[in-house]
Order: C-alpha cells, then structure tokens, then sequence
C-alpha cells in the first residue's frame, strides 16, 4: 500500500533536525575532517540530507566527493538523522584495504558524533545563560520601579562619529 507523502509539509522530525541544525557549529568538524585527509590521504565530509557539504577535509569539497569510491555512515542526534560522515577513497590509492573503510568510516562517524553533540550542548547553554542573564536585568529593573531612593540614572548617547553627545540625566 502506498501513502501519499506532501514533500513540502515536514513531519516533527524533520522540524526537529531543522531545528537542531541551527544550532551546531559544523566549522569544528573541518578540525578533526583535515587531519584525518593527511593521516589517511581520504578526504572526509559531512553532507546533510538535502546534499549540501556541511563541513570537509579539503576546501574543493566537490572535487574528491565526485571521484572515487564513497562509504557513508549516519550522523544521529537525539533521534535525527542530521548528516551523514562520507569518506571517499580515491582510485588512485590503494594502501587502504576496501574491508577497512566502513569501520574508519564509522569511527569517524561516531567522532564527528560527538563533536556535534557538544557543539550543540554549548549552543544551548549559551541560550540560556543569556535567558537567565535577561531575566536578572528584568528582575534589577522591575525592583528599581519600586524602589523609594530613586537612583540618579545618567545615559549617555554618541553618534559615533565623536562629532556629537548626549547626555540625559533622569
């Protein structure tokens, strides 16, 4: 039986991935993806779904993503598939046995893994120290409507171009 799938509604997990895409910082990955090329001679992307190359081992991803032998493994994150870790094996090197690549393919899955989880970690750890941050000012603010010394507050305005000032004194 076949269901009619609407290719431009997206289901929760996609919207989820989507979401969680914004949020990582895929340039770190070029740090272990680049290492991994000099030590291996295997140039290393990370490509997401639609194809786009999110991070790579050299800065010409689509020339050695085109040619080559590709292994691909998934990339999950809280239950998404984000990405997907491509190794290209190159015709012309053959120091490396075809039987050894999906596990090399794997393990640097399972690095890049990592990374993203902690990328995405510091993403919302920011967020919310910068919630809580707001939320103190607000609270500071709130107190000083209500507070009987009402402090002197001087605000001090510059266009920038050091050509004029305001000052305002409440």
């Amino acid at each position: 039986m076949m269901t009619n799938v609407n290719p431009a509604r997206k289901n929760d997990a996609d919207t989820q991935a989507d979401e969680l895409m914004t949020l990582i910082d895929f340039t770190q990955l070029n740090n272990l993806f680049e290492p991994f090329l000099t030590a291996m001679g295997l140039p290393a992307y990370l490509i997401d779904l639609n194809g786009t190359v999110l991070a790579s081992s050299t800065c010409t991803a689509s020339d050695s993503y085109q040619t080559g032998n590709a292994y691909a493994a998934a990339v999950m994150v809280e239950g998404c598939h984000l990405a997907n870790v491509c190794v290209v094996k190159p015709a012309d090197i053959d120091s490396i046995a075809e039987e050894k690549l999906p596990p090399l393919v794997a393990m640097l899955a399972s690095w890049t893994q990592q990374i993203v989880v902690q990328s995405l970690a510091e993403q919302r750890t920011i967020a919310e120290l910068n919630i809580a941050n707001t939320n103190a000012e607000l609270a500071i603010q709130e107190k000083c409507l209500y507070c009987p010394y009402k402090p002197q507050i001087t605000l001090t305005a510059e266009c920038g171009h050091g050509l004029c000032s305001t000052h305002v004194t409440h």
